[in-house]
């Protein structure tokens, strides 16, 4: 719960800065960025890594919203936030429970015990 509110808080900070890279017209390298950290987040064979590299992952994705325009970026950056903080505990819980499972967090093991698990 701490780690969701440092980062909600985070986000807050980082929307208040979007408006000064809009400005100064960096948001095609912040659009560069956020997709190399995607790129990052899918080589990960750790699962809590995965789930982490996820949250940074919608966090560049929420810097982007300038690309929108004024209008959109409002909407854009409160649905990344109310996204992220179902799609992340809900990921946390199904890590966790494969973790449990597998007595190990490789993605590796755990999609095979997927095959195999009542959750």
């Amino acid at each position: 719960i701490l780690a969701s509110l440092l980062l909600k808080l985070g986000g807050y900070g980082l929307f208040r800065i979007i408006c000064f890279f809009h400005a100064v017209g960096l948001t095609t390298s912040l659009f560069f960025l956020a997709s190399l950290a995607s790129m990052i987040t899918f080589t990960q064979s750790d699962s809590k890594k995965l789930i982490a590299y996820s949250s940074v992952t919608h966090m560049s994705m929420m810097a982007v919203s300038p690309m929108g325009g004024p209008a959109v970026m409002f909407f854009v950056v409160a649905m990344a936030s109310l996204s992220h903080s179902w799609a992340s505990s809900g990921m946390f819980l199904m890590g966790g429970s494969f973790s449990h499972a597998s007595h190990s967090r490789l993605l590796q093991l755990a999609w095979g015990e997927s095959k195999f698990s009542k959750v």
